[in-house]
């Protein structure tokens, strides 16, 4: 019989070397990410580079990355993806999501950006956002969603130097060419801020930080200013 106890141990012990976002969590969230990790790769295929090292620490902060984004919703551990790819320089992308079926992800910018919190850049809750709004359908769902994207936009356009710059990395729209295809890619873009520049971001844009909110079922404003 499993020790999901001393299993969920292990995971936190990983977790608090070597995600810095976990160690901004409270005590029951931390749960909540452990047991996420700790069934997340059930009924999954996995495969990594074989150049790839320290396995367990980076299959541990993924799964960790991506509870972040399913663990408050119905996503039954992101059971609809059967296929999680990690990869080295093979990889021409940082990272890809297909339908809702397969991730592909670069194993070094999952462990650096799960060591270091980079504002703007997270590439497991960008490619798990995606997996998200297409089980869900939530980009350009609430009002919040659709203003922050449409103040995106047109900040963009009047080349306004507004804290835009400062909390959402500048997206590359350069394979979308419909307004839906660029809604899909601000609430990812959107999501890697929520949580890794959740302060700046809600001061920018008040009523999508609000919508992420309950979408992801933490303030990381909060969590962040309360460490």
């Amino acid at each position: 019989m499993l020790d999901h106890k001393a299993d969920n141990a292990r995971t936190d012990a990983i977790l608090r070397a070597s995600m810095v976002l976990y160690n901004y969590l409270l005590k029951d969230q931390q749960a909540v990410i452990c047991d996420f990790v700790s069934n997340f790769y059930a009924g999954k295929n996995v495969y990594i580079n074989q150049d790839i090292e320290d396995r367990n620490a980076l299959c541990t902060v993924t799964a960790a990355n991506a509870a972040l984004v399913g663990a408050a919703q119905n996503t039954d551990y992101f059971s609809c993806v059967k296929w999680i790819y990690f990869c080295a320089d093979d990889l021409s992308v940082d990272g890809d999501a297909f339908m809702t079926s397969t991730v592909r992800l670069n194993a070094d910018k999952c462990k650096s950006e799960s060591a270091r919190i980079y504002p703007g850049r997270n590439l497991v809750v960008h490619e798990f956002a995606h997996i998200l709004d297409r089980l869900l359908g939530i980009s350009g769902s609430t009002k919040g969603l659709r203003t922050g994207y449409n103040q995106y936009l047109n900040d963009i356009q009047r080349g306004s130097d507004t804290p835009i710059e400062d909390c959402l990395t500048p997206m590359d729209l350069s394979g979308a060419s419909l307004p839906e295809e660029t809604a899909v890619e601000f609430f990812a873009y959107a999501s890697e801020s929520f949580f890794t520049n959740a302060v700046q971001l809600q001061s920018a844009y008040g009523e999508l930080y609000a919508d992420l909110v309950s979408i992801y079922g933490l303030d990381m404003a909060k969590l962040f200013s309360g460490h």
